[in-house]
């Protein structure tokens, strides 16, 4: 379970075949979030990732995910890079986005 790793500051699986993401919320510690071009069941972004506050870089690219970047976006407040692009995203981009700090 990826959320034991309470001291694990980076994580680059990109082209990993992960198909999910569950307990990341745990890794308290997590900074950069690398996961481009994987095996996620088709569907949203995963909701867990909105969790991990302490996140300063995500890249989701190449993922298949539909549907919108939800408003809890804000809640990831250290965010500095978010790369989502080749997905089947929809909608706008939320307003609390503009919410993050950094």
């Amino acid at each position: 379970d990826i959320g034991k790793a309470a001291n694990l500051e980076i994580i680059l699986m990109d082209d990993a075949d992960l198909k999910t993401v569950d307990g990341i919320s745990g890794a308290i510690s997590l900074k950069k979030l690398h996961i481009a071009r994987n095996s996620f069941p088709d569907g949203e972004i995963p909701y867990e990732l909105y969790s991990v506050s302490t996140l300063t870089s995500l890249a989701i690219s190449y993922n298949g995910f539909d549907g919108t970047i939800s408003p809890d976006i804000a809640n990831l407040s250290a965010l500095k890079e978010l790369w989502s692009g080749s997905n089947d995203l929809t909608g706008s981009i939320p307003p609390e986005i503009g919410q993050l700090s950094q």
